[in-house]
């Protein structure tokens, strides 16, 4: 019986300085689930400002209505923009544009991603509207 409880002491021993030489795999994997929730905030940051500009144009591009009568407002003819009906982030990314800002500059002002902002560049260069 003595020789049971040593035997039993000894490998509970010999077990418990093992532990603390042996790899951590617990450490690795909290460390991938830590990376993996900040690329998901991340990523929520990113959607919540692209929606963010979507909903603005959407509330800035809606009809127009006089207060008064309820008739859409007549729309100049003479800016090609407004008369196809360019929502306001394209218009902005061309205003920019015509002042000289590179496309990672007007990526960084109005949130859209580099190659949406090479699209409407090209567009604008070849006289082509957006619709």
């Amino acid at each position: 019986m003595l020789e049971a409880l040593i035997i039993l002491f000894s490998v509970g021993l010999l077990l418990l300085i093992m532990s603390f030489f042996m790899h951590n795999r617990l450490s690795e994997l909290e460390k991938d689930v830590e990376q993996m929730n900040v690329n998901h905030a991340q990523e929520v940051y990113m959607m919540k400002n692209k929606l963010r500009i979507i909903e603005e144009e959407l509330l800035s591009d809606s009809l127009q209505y006089d207060q008064l009568s309820r008739k859409p407002v007549e729309k100049s003819k003479t800016d090609k923009s407004k008369r196809y009906g360019e929502p306001n982030i394209v218009q902005k990314v061309k205003q920019l544009n015509k002042e000289g800002f590179n496309v990672s500059e007007i990526e960084e002002k109005t949130g859209l991603a580099e190659s949406d902002v090479k699209i409407i560049i090209q567009q604008q260069e070849n006289n082509h509207s957006f619709g």
